[in-house]
């Protein structure tokens, strides 16, 4: 059965004797056209099939001990897969809750590790085999069109298990609740997950509806790669980020006016509150040289009476899927549409022809990526009222485009651009400076901040660009985090561990994550699907901030940003993180203090990247959004 919990496994010795399920010939008077469960016989994974589940099979126990009950604690304390190695189940891959950093260190608890080494597989057609019992029965449900049942066992008292399964346990190992997974309708084992203290009803309800979930996405993203190219990079990353609160109903492939690729539509339901929402990637439009930009859309099953919708940005090398948990949140509980935006270099789509031309400048993002979200937003809700909603960056770029709107306009001689003032209902600005300031321990920072503060923007810019080409074929117009992490983490599944290891104890990454809760599976979410391209231009206009005495200006030095916030007169709700390094909260309120519009600040006591993750905190913003957008006249 499990192998910490499903336990079909003997001890070291073998068992003298094994009580084999023995199927009675059934005269064809009482025969039926449906075999019963004890004669269904299990047939093993194909062969290339098993290859690909080696590769990805760690990421269903990692998803399921990061699941989480809708009050953000833990619903398993470990978890195993149990694979169907015929004519055995056996276990292959374990994870703990508790103990996922000495797993990403590399390091198995001696508990985990000892009991493992114990077990050993079972036959499937032994009468105490629960897990292939559960297969057996699971194989009539999924003909029929079923989803398997889940299974909730005691392994101290249930007597459906092997008696030397007991002598496996350890004390925290007391009850277990499982499903059976299928690919193309075939079985592939059983995953469990352990806990130590019984379930109420309530939390086995929601236990179930997690797991069947999983079994949903897991079966679709697997033989979705199976089926078209067997990345099993993608698998992992695709798994691990399931949302488990939400069960897949349909998938549809739509068009989009002339848009060539189609846009993946996902309707699920919301097991929390019972309700439908809609998820289409990806609506692309196309902006300036070549480059695009490209939204995600999460559409609610009924919409709220406030006739608003809600676009979000995020930052610093950052693409859309950070802003997930905070657009699900509005979608889901409070009625909204939002849009998630990546804004050009972040993402394929929104590259010309797919590959970089040149580099790009924050003003690209303010002057012209940005209105050109407005402009789209406002052709398909000319009746809505827009709610921009940033993190980092993402929340400075409506505030900036909004205070020089009269300068950028002149400047290009823009008469187009949708005016803000017309178009912008408010702006939700989460940890957004308003000039760059670290206060990250990096040795030498105030040799850098003296030097910096004498050297022009075309210096600074030079000088990147040679550093770059001594260590590349070609000058760098970009630097690409998540193409690094792609690297590192397609080599090898330690390195993946690696990288966990590295980005929370090395300050620079600590300190931009800031998020002390975090961890393996959502560090990985980070790296391998959040992290992505950056300029160098912007990285250029950020360093010039630095040395600039609070100040944040255009690429050509002609629009002082910072000091344009005076013309602000949108409603801004800031949000603040008391302990972020990147954007420390004096950056964030000299913005704040030269908005004249109406204003409102929250404080939170979480880092720069943690603020938009953190479960509690991500409900709070929604929370206080929702109230602010309603109080408005």
């Amino acid at each position: 059965m499990l192998a910490t919990g499903n336990l079909n496994f003997l001890g070291k010795k073998k068992e003298k004797k094994r009580k084999i399920i023995r199927s009675r010939v059934v005269p064809l008077n009482e025969m039926t056209y449906c075999p019963e469960v004890d004669e269904i016989f299990i047939l093993p994974v194909a062969n290339d099939t098993e290859k690909f589940l080696r590769k990805v099979w760690g990421s269903f126990t990692n998803k399921m001990v990061s699941m989480t009950y809708s009050n953000d604690q833990p619903v398993f304390d470990h978890a195993v897969f149990e694979y169907v190695q015929a004519p055995n189940l056996k276990i292959v891959t374990s994870s703990s809750h508790f103990m996922m950093k000495e797993y990403a260190n590399g390091v198995i608890p001696k508990e985990l590790n000892g009991f493992i080494q114990k077990t050993k597989p079972i036959r499937m057609y032994h009468e105490k085999n629960l897990s292939a019992r559960m297969i057996r029965s699971s194989m009539k449900k999924i003909r029929k069109g079923d989803t398997p049942d889940v299974e909730f066992v005691n392994l101290k008292e249930d007597k459906r298990l092997h008696p030397k399964v007991r002598t496996l346990m350890t004390p925290t190992m007391n009850y277990a609740t499982g499903i059976p997974l299928f690919v193309n309708d075939h079985p592939i084992g059983v995953i469990w997950g352990i806990y130590r203290k019984a379930a109420a009803e309530d939390k086995k309800k929601e236990m179930e509806l997690q797991l069947k979930s999983l079994f949903q996405a897991i079966s679709e993203i697997v033989e979705n790669q199976l089926n078209r190219g067997k990345d099993d990079y993608a698998a992992r990353r695709a798994i691990e980020k399931i949302d488990t609160r939400s069960i897949r109903e349909k998938i549809f492939y739509t068009r989009y006016g002339k848009q060539l690729k189609p846009v993946k539509s996902i309707i699920s339901k919301s097991y929390i509150n019972g309700k439908y929402y809609r998820l289409d990637a990806s609506y692309t439009v196309p902006t300036t040289n070549g480059y695009s930009i490209s939204f995600k859309r999460f559409f609610p099953q009924e919409r709220n009476n406030t006739r608003t919708i809600v676009v979000m940005l995020p930052g610093f090398f950052c693409n859309r899927s950070l802003m997930d948990r905070l657009a699900r949140e509005m979608t889901i509980h409070y009625g909204y549409p939002v849009f998630s935006l990546d804004m050009r270099g972040r993402s394929e789509l929104t590259l010309p022809n797919g590959r970089i031309r040149e580099g790009w400048t924050m003003d690209d993002y303010i002057q012209e990526d940005f209105p050109t979200a407005l402009q789209w937003l406002r052709q398909n809700y000319p009746e809505d009222k827009i709610i921009v909603m940033g993190h980092s960056m993402g929340g400075f770029i409506p505030m900036f485009y909004t205070g020089s709107f009269d300068k950028i306009r002149a400047k290009a001689n823009y008469n187009n651009l949708p005016n803000p003032q017309d178009v912008i209902g408010g702006i939700v600005a989460i940890t957004s400076p308003s000039y760059i300031d670290l206060e990250m321990d990096i040795p030498g920072m105030d040799l850098i901040r003296s030097l910096g503060s004498f050297a022009s923007t075309n210096t600074l810019t030079s000088t990147l660009i040679k550093f770059t080409s001594r260590i590349t074929p070609n000058p760098l117009v970009t630097i690409n985090l998540n193409m690094f992490f792609t690297f590192l983490h397609k080599i090898s599944q330690s390195i993946r561990n690696f990288s966990f290891n590295v980005g929370t104890n090395w300050p620079t990454l600590r300190d931009f994550v800031g998020y002390r809760q975090i961890t393996p599976p959502e560090w990985y979410f980070l790296m391998e699907d959040v992290f992505c391209e950056e300029s160098v231009k912007v990285i250029i206009q950020f360093f010039k901030s630095q040395f600039s005495n609070k100040h944040l200006v255009s690429y050509d030095g002609e629009i002082d940003y910072t000091e344009d916030l005076k013309n602000v007169q949108t409603p801004l709700l800031s949000v603040v993180g008391a302990v972020d390094k990147i954007a420390p909260p004096d950056t964030v309120v000299y913005g704040y203090e030269k908005v004249k519009g109406p204003k409102e600040k929250m404080v939170f006591e979480q880092g720069h990247l943690g603020i938009t993750i953190h479960p509690p905190t991500v409900r709070a913003i929604c929370k206080k959004t929702d109230s602010w957008i309603r109080a408005m006249k």
